[in-house]
């Protein structure tokens, strides 16, 4: 498996963000179809990572990030 850097992280929303100030995502007014997995791929150095990540692995991740990370008020 691929390490990915935050710095690349950090690069690659910004390009994404850059590519798609003009576009709109959803409509107002409309419902959004959630997804069960999400399709990751990433190229780091020429080589590219893909890798499917369920809509529970990413909560579980965040949780386990807010736990380790976020300071307790």
């Amino acid at each position: 498996m691929c390490r990915i850097s935050i710095d690349t992280v950090i690069r690659a929303n910004k390009r994404t963000i850059s590519q798609n100030k003009n576009k709109t995502f959803c409509a107002i007014g409309k419902s959004v179809t959630p997804q069960e997995t999400f399709n990751v791929s990433v190229s780091v150095m020429g080589k590219v990572c893909t890798r499917n990540i369920s809509a529970k692995q990413i909560k579980d991740s965040f949780g386990k990030a807010l736990n380790i990370h976020a300071k307790k008020l």
